[in-house]
């Protein structure tokens, strides 16, 4: 049986399904793991807005069947109306999404708004058809993001930083081509291997390309250099990223989402990572084995993988996601508290699209064949 974090994972991956479920034209505009709360009023579940600027507040549970959770319901969506009304200047119209409810609950919840003056709606979802659709992200992320054992064994970049040493020697000679055997003479990396693989970062990056022994420049590339920061010798410094070099990269993971047939080895960690933040409520623990096992559900793929090898994985996805400044992290003795940034929740809000969109086009095909 799904339980309400996976049914909220599934609307979130699947917005326009939360929007049929409304019966409205909207879009989310905030979620429970953006870095700024909506209204200051902590973790909602979502607040949608549609075609005219309505802004709807939508508390989702899966069953309301005691007396309990009917005082929860009624606690939550009289706080969350009464930050609508400061946030917008009026009462924004509050929807309890609910499935498997017993009736009798779900009338006396709706007494007690209408008692507490709170404009609602309660709605009946169909619980077996948000299973099937997490189902379908299941199968679609085990066809496209399912790491090669080469991805697996990759550990040469632990951070994006590490890259920007590469971008400072072509900005200090002032070129925008060099050859394997310059590079790898001006390099302090012990071993030629480790220079090669972080060769391969910047290209599936899009900012480099590998031709004859040699790596050009993109026209990404060449804009991304143009910001890159010095020193001069590669591998000698971790180089922060910039505002305009995160933007860069974070479009160029987004072109490729969009276009390419195949995803490269980042935006799979990336995708990844960002799909198993939302499943965990942005709180898990690193190397615990219950963490290990939600990661693996993403991918049914990874079964195979040792707990040490999927921990790393979701070590260095971390990383990425904070050297592109797509999430915002505490962490208290390998505890981890997770939010998006707002350049992480737009990042992910079209990247959720593009993969909608691959997602239907791979089951109309399948259905015709």
């Amino acid at each position: 049986m799904m339980n309400e974090r996976q049914i909220q994972f599934t609307l979130l991956e699947n917005p326009k399904e939360l929007s049929n479920i409304l019966g409205i034209n909207a879009n989310v505009i905030a979620a429970y793991l953006d870095l700024k709360p909506w209204g200051g009023v902590g973790q909602i579940d979502f607040v949608m807005e549609d075609t005219s600027g309505n802004a709807y507040v939508v508390e989702l549970e899966k069953e309301i069947n005691n007396k309990a959770k009917v005082e929860h319901v009624v606690e939550q969506v009289h706080r969350y109306a009464c930050i609508s009304q400061k946030v917008y200047q009026k009462l924004a119209p509050m929807v309890v999404l609910a499935a498997q409810s017993d009736p009798r609950y779900l009338d006396a919840i709706s007494d007690r708004l209408h008692a507490l003056h709170v404009q609602h709606k309660i709605i009946n979802y169909d619980l077996s058809r948000i299973k099937r659709l997490y189902n379908s992200i299941l199968d679609y992320n085990q066809l496209m993001f399912s790491l090669s054992p080469e991805e697996v064994k990759s550990v040469a970049v632990a951070s994006l930083k590490q890259l920007n040493g590469i971008f400072a020697y072509f900005k200090a000679k002032r070129t925008t081509e060099m050859t394997l055997q310059q590079m790898g003479e001006a390099c302090l990396w012990k071993h030629f291997s480790t220079l090669m693989q972080r060769l391969k970062y910047c290209q599936e990056l899009g900012l480099l390309a590998i031709n004859n022994k040699t790596a050009f420049l993109t026209k990404q590339g060449e804009k991304y250099t143009y910001y890159t920061n010095l020193p001069n010798r590669i591998g000698k410094d971790y180089i922060d990223l910039n505002d305009m070099q995160k933007a860069l990269i974070r479009q160029n993971l987004i072109r490729h989402l969009r276009t390419e047939d195949e995803f490269n080895s980042i935006i799979k960690k990336i995708i990844i990572y960002i799909q198993f933040i939302i499943l965990v409520q942005g709180t898990y623990k690193q190397a615990d084995p219950g963490v290990i096992s939600l990661y693996r559900q993403l991918v049914r793929r990874f079964v195979s993988l040792k707990d040490e090898t999927i921990s790393n994985i979701i070590y260095w996805s971390h990383n990425y996601a904070i050297n592109l400044d797509l999430i915002s992290v505490d962490v208290d003795n390998n505890n981890y508290r997770v939010n998006l940034t707002p350049a992480g929740t737009q990042f992910y809000r079209m990247s959720c699209d593009i993969l909608n969109l691959r997602r239907e086009e791979k089951m109309i095909l399948t259905a015709n064949l």
